[in-house]
């Protein structure tokens, strides 16, 4: 499991805050919602990016806000409580869907790759295996994340069964096909899992 740049640093976050700010016209909404005028430095995700990634990037999602009114929406600042959430990110190869879970990841998260590992030890066979050992154990053992991001192409039938017991949550991305696609679109006729759709990143 690898950490990654944490989503708040990233330049299709940073050009996404940008343009929020301006359609707002730098004030904070929740003031001006109370009649007042307020400098607004923060873009703020209405429903939590943690539990709604696929809205992102989405401007229906997102009001420019103040500090104060910034903090107000999220008490809990100030203490770590780990939420051992996992969203498994699905689709055809390639490599946009690890690049959107590295996007997406924030302090505490953790990745889990196949194609990350394979790289770094030499072994498709090896990675598939440490990830399937990862997936077989995260019931019982106390791994210490936010949110693990799973990245597959497709499930087996013992993966799918032990995710859902873990209470994950199931994503796929709509990225062009490419390579050998015959297993996952199998997969994806035939899985009981509930797919909410995510598109690629923005292009940098």
């Amino acid at each position: 499991m690898k950490k990654a740049k944490p989503f708040y640093y990233s330049s299709a976050w940073r050009k996404c805050r940008e343009t929020i700010l301006t359609r707002d016209k730098y004030l904070c909404q929740p003031c001006l919602r109370k009649g007042m005028v307020t400098r607004a430095t923060i873009v703020h995700h209405i429903k939590p990016l943690a539990d709604y990634p696929e809205l992102a990037f989405d401007a229906d999602n997102l009001e420019s806000c103040c500090h104060e009114c910034h903090e107000k929406h999220h008490p809990e600042h100030g203490f770590t409580q780990l939420k051992r959430q996992i969203i498994v990110i699905l689709g055809y190869p390639g490599p946009e869907k690890t690049r959107w879970a590295k996007q997406m990841m924030q302090e505490h998260d953790a990745l889990l790759a196949p194609g990350l590992i394979a790289r770094t030890i030499g072994s498709e066979e090896i990675a598939q295996d440490i990830v399937k050992d990862v997936i077989r154990n995260i019931r019982g053992k106390n791994y210490s994340f936010n949110t693990l991001y799973i990245i597959k192409d497709y499930l087996s039938e013992e993966e799918e069964q032990l995710l859902r017991a873990a209470r994950a949550r199931f994503y796929w991305m709509d990225t062009p096909k490419q390579g050998d696609t015959e297993a996952t679109e199998r997969w994806k006729a035939g899985t009981r899992v509930r797919l909410t759709r995510i598109p690629p990143l923005p292009k940098a």
